[in-house]
């Protein structure tokens, strides 16, 4: 690769782009140093990604654990002084935050392995989340009649939807529609939400993790981690797709998450 090509692949994100040293004799020594350079990124992002799963694994033991004791406190909450059982709730509360954290870290350190892919009907999928979470399946639509069974990852597709669910529910003001088509080479899913939307500013942010502040103030959100919106963006990077919010014609959110129809 050239060097504009090469640098335009780490910006975006392929870190398997180096330089040919004999393509440009007189640039050799900056190929090598550039190729050395991702070399070295490319392994700090793995014993990076490593070091968060290894960490997340392990604090699921004592984290079932405390789990447990903290059931029992919240079955005896009317055994409780009011001031002990005022203890008991926070304790329940935080724990059960923090299992979800561990295992959204799980999540976004598991969308680097390799997809398991098969024939996923998609509009199925869609509408059983909608059921877990009480919302009308009606809202589930394939445009046009096209056909929703798509070549994906159905554990991974099942936590997009579930997650962009859960987004516009909990933050969103709630889910007004969810439509699933092709487009191109892409096979998109919508989710449209009732909210306040999100500023241009932060519709990249909204993506990374731990993001707060101003960016989920506008979206209401007063608890979480910051990472439900994150999972959906790693789920989506490896089936080659990408994940983007814009507004929604009449007011709110619409989330679209595109995956590339033929998966590597």
């Amino acid at each position: 690769a050239s060097v504009a090509e090469a640098a335009q692949g780490i910006a975006a994100g392929d870190l398997n782009a180096r330089l040919d040293p004999q393509a440009e004799p007189d640039l050799q020594r900056l190929a090598a140093s550039f190729n050395n350079m991702v070399d070295q990124l490319q392994q700090r992002i793995e014993r990076d990604r490593r070091f968060a799963a290894d960490v997340s694994h392990e604090l699921r033991s004592p984290l079932q654990t405390l789990a447990a004791a903290a059931a029992v406190l919240e079955r005896r909450q009317d055994h409780l002084d009011p001031r002990t059982a005022d203890a008991a709730r926070l304790v329940v509360e935080e724990v059960d935050r923090f299992q979800q954290l561990v295992t959204d870290l799980l999540e976004i350190t598991r969308a680097e392995s390799e997809l398991d892919l098969s024939e996923v009907d998609v509009l199925a999928l869609a509408r059983d989340q909608c059921k877990r979470r009480e919302i009308d399946p009606a809202l589930v639509t394939v445009l046009d009649g096209e056909d929703a069974t798509w070549l994906a990852d159905a554990r991974r597709v099942e936590q997009i939807l579930g997650n962009l669910l859960e987004n516009a529910e909990r933050h969103g003001g709630g889910v007004v529609a969810v439509r699933l088509y092709q487009e191109g080479e892409h096979n998109v899913i919508e989710v449209d939400d009732d909210g306040p939307g999100v500023l241009p500013e932060n519709r990249e942010l909204i993506f990374r993790p731990f993001v707060r502040g101003s960016t989920a103030e506008r979206r209401g959100d007063t608890d979480g981690a910051g990472l439900g919106l994150a999972i959906v963006a790693r789920l989506a990077e490896s089936h080659g797709g990408r994940a983007t919010v814009l507004d929604r014609p009449g007011g709110g959110a619409r989330f679209r998450v595109e995956l590339s129809r033929r998966p590597q």
